[in-house]
């Protein structure tokens, strides 16, 4: 596992206490419900994740069979569902999935009691097996019952309104609440009537955490029978109300994202409409973090009553594609705004306040007309998760419960919020009294959401690898990877409480990033303190350059690069065209012409900065190409590299002769004209695709070039030049 983190990541090389799991009670946290999410155990009395290094199918099957959520659909490896707060029991599980409960499985400790951080075992469960919907239309409406004592029975309607509906849905792996049915909608049941007066919040993952009582009722009677209508193939997750935010399909047994690639106006009316929530108001991309990188490219004519009967396409993102999800808002629910940036920024009533900037800092609650801050006692992960989504501030990095940013000087709240940690605002949290009305005054909730961090990882395979990002003001900008050192990347690694840094790829490795680049200087990088105050005030922008010397004009020569205050030459192993592409777009000189060797354009001086250059073509600058380091070279200067550049020359006409199709086997001439030309001169025949390339002398301003017998190996776009 350490051999294989050393290539794929930047840090997450993390070392836990040891432990060692005897009693255990299981239950899934982080997820949508409660058969869905990361498993954690409780042991000497506290809860702890499972590390994910050895869990499998077996594992799983036991799991959701204690926790009676069905059977296992699939497994996770790695924090989709967070990390938790408690110690990471690193025993190794071996269930044959058999056993009633995870705690008869044999378990054996590993040699040395760690775990990666970032594995981190998670199941998702078929559902609830005690709830079911009979007589609907689909798999996802019907007349509610539960399973009690062994018998089905049904749920009167008294009260039944759609916030009970919203946790039927959501137990059945079903999209968003569209209906609450009453008076045997969907035909009188048989049996008992377990529940009555449901009084849910909405955000429950069962019905039975709604405080009900199991009991047959006497005042009710099968004729007011609830039902339930979800939508079968789409919901709206992390929005205000049910009638906006991010969209999911169910297709194929899987719900994924929609992704926002050509997603418009046709798209987000089927949705809404699907939806029964009137005309789409607004459809964008979402800004939650990508999580998924599977997802459906959707096209509708607008006319559909489903997405379903949209043209779906499975595509998977890769860490190149900015493509996030997509999403709407529709008129027809309760929100009053009326653009999603509206939405997604919306702060009235809450704020962070005391830190560096407005993503970090003590959470302050505004209520009864005043501001006041919140009680450490009353924060959890999940409350804070939520607090960071309403402030549009990223995901969560850590909560701190002690007057780091202050202590604020308007009341203190002592309401304890209730979150599941998918709630997009506050305001669909429950609230409830805190029991004891009083406060430590040194108990002060804060929280440091990852959008408020100096630093951040970008395009990595989670979330402690990836490009270097510093934050400059409000800009985010790359590091560049001239003197960057495990020392330094350890400071990121610290910075993010990502372990040990155990790998520093340069060249772009995970792709080419935007904005401003900033040096990796060593008064910077030197600790988590320093690299706070520069990017607050002194971050330098890299200058890095590059010429071509010795040459025609500015678009032809020996190419030199500038290192530590000094211009050197750069080796001609392996040096080709893609390099010589890199070299031309980076000075702004059009095409590559030639890659020159040998000292073409004469012996240079000082170091050879750069060998074995292996450019794609496609980089934005040659130090971006894979290399073998600064300074590291078996090179002399009579092998310095050049190369010549299209440049601003004259661009010709090109004629192609005898016709613009040209079959198998024809003779082609094609004909390079410029009415500028001088008597004499060189025209030259380029072919976009590979390094192809003729020469003829010019006369009377134009030259002809003859390919006697075309095949295929000569198809292509051709350009000219003189």
């Amino acid at each position: 596992m350490y051999a294989q983190l050393q290539k794929t990541a930047l840090c997450g090389f993390c070392v836990n206490p040891q432990t060692h799991v005897h009693a255990r009670i299981v239950k899934l946290a982080g997820g949508p419900n409660r058969c869905v999410g990361r498993v954690e155990l409780y042991d000497k009395g506290q809860w702890g994740a499972v590390c994910g290094d050895s869990w499998d199918m077996f594992d799983a099957a036991v799991v959701c069979q204690e926790l009676n959520c069905g059977i296992a659909h699939n497994i996770t490896t790695t924090p989709k569902y967070g990390h938790g707060t408690g110690p990471v029991w690193t025993d190794q599980i071996d269930c044959r999935g058999q056993e009633s409960i995870l705690s008869v499985c044999p378990r054996s400790s590993f040699s040395n009691n760690t775990c990666n951080i970032n594995s981190v075992a998670g199941v998702t469960c078929t559902g609830d097996p005690t709830l079911r919907l009979v007589n609907g239309t689909d798999r996802c409406s019907g007349r509610v019952e539960v399973l009690y004592n062994g018998l089905w029975g049904t749920v009167c309607d008294n009260g039944w309104d759609i916030k009970d509906v919203d946790v039927v849905c959501r137990a059945k792996n079903c999209g968003s609440a569209q209906k609450a049915k009453s008076s045997a909608f969907f035909g009188v049941g048989q049996g008992p009537i377990w529940l009555a007066d449901v009084n849910c919040f909405g955000n429950e993952s069962s019905l039975s955490h709604c405080g009900l009582i199991f009991f047959e009722r006497s005042d009710c009677g099968h004729s007011e029978d609830a039902g339930v209508v979800c939508s079968a193939s789409i919901r709206l997750a992390n929005g205000t109300d049910r009638c906006s935010g991010r969209v999911e399909v169910y297709h194929d047994d899987q719900w994924l994202p929609a992704l926002n690639f050509n997603w418009g106006i046709n798209e987000a009316t089927v949705v809404c409409r699907e939806m029964n929530c009137g005309d789409a108001v607004q459809f964008s991309g979402s800004s939650s973090q990508v999580e998924e990188l599977r997802g459906y490219k959707v096209s509708c004519t607008g006319t559909e009553s489903s997405l379903t009967q949209c043209t779906l396409t499975e595509y998977v993102r890769t860490s190149s594609d900015h493509m996030n999800d997509a999403s709407v808002v529709c008129s027809g629910g309760n929100c009053t705004l009326f653009t999603l940036s509206d939405v997604l920024l919306f702060t009235g009533t809450l704020k962070l306040s005391g830190g560096p900037n407005r993503c970090v800092g003590r959470v302050e609650l505004f209520e009864n007309g005043r501001w006041g801050t919140t009680c450490g006692d009353s924060l959890n992960m999940n409350n804070a998760a939520v607090v960071c989504r309403h402030l549009n501030c990223g995901m969560l990095h850590k909560i701190t419960t002690t007057p780091l940013y202050g202590t604020g000087t308007g009341q203190v709240w002592t309401e304890d919020y209730v979150c599941n940690g998918w709630e997009f605002t506050m305001s669909q949290c429950a609230v409830r009294p805190s029991r004891a009305r009083t406060c430590n005054m040194n108990s002060i909730a804060g929280v440091i959401c990852t959008d408020g961090l100096t630093v951040r990882l970008v395009n990595g395979n989670d979330q402690c690898s990836g490009r270097v990002e510093v934050r400059y003001g409000e800009v985010w900008g790359t590091v560049c990877d001239t003197d960057w050192t495990m020392n330094k990347a350890q400071v990121v690694c610290e910075l993010l409480d990502c372990g040990h840094a155990v790998s520093v790829p340069g060249g772009a490795h995970f792709h080419q990033g935007t904005g401003p680049v900033m040096e990796a200087t060593d008064s910077c990088f030197t600790n988590t303190t320093s690299l706070d105050k520069c990017s607050a005030k002194s971050l330098r922008t890299s200058t890095s350059q590059i010429r071509l010397v010795n040459g025609a004009s500015e678009c032809s020569g020996r190419v030199e690069i500038f290192h530590k205050g000094q211009w050197g030459t750069v080796c001609d192993d392996d040096w080709g065209t893609p390099d010589a592409m890199v070299v031309c777009r980076q000075l702004g000189c059009g095409h590559a012409i030639y890659a020159h060797s040998s000292s073409r354009f004469g012996r240079g001086s000082g170091p050879i900065w750069l060998d074995d250059v292996m450019c794609g073509g496609e980089e934005l600058f040659l130090t971006h190409c894979h290399h073998n380091g600064f300074g590291k070279n078996n090179c002399g200067h009579d092998e310095d590299a050049g190369v010549t550049c299209v440049g601003r020359l004259h661009k010709p006409r090109i004629t192609l002769s005898p016709a613009s199709e040209v079959n198998w086997g024809d003779r082609v001439e094609i004909t390079c004209t410029i009415a500028t030309a001088q008597s004499g001169g060189t025209f030259v025949l380029g072919k976009s695709q590979d390094s192809f390339q003729l020469e003829r002398n010019a006369e009377n301003g134009a030259a002809t070039f003859l390919l006697p017998k075309v095949d295929f190996s000569q198809a292509g776009s051709y350009f000219s030049f003189s």
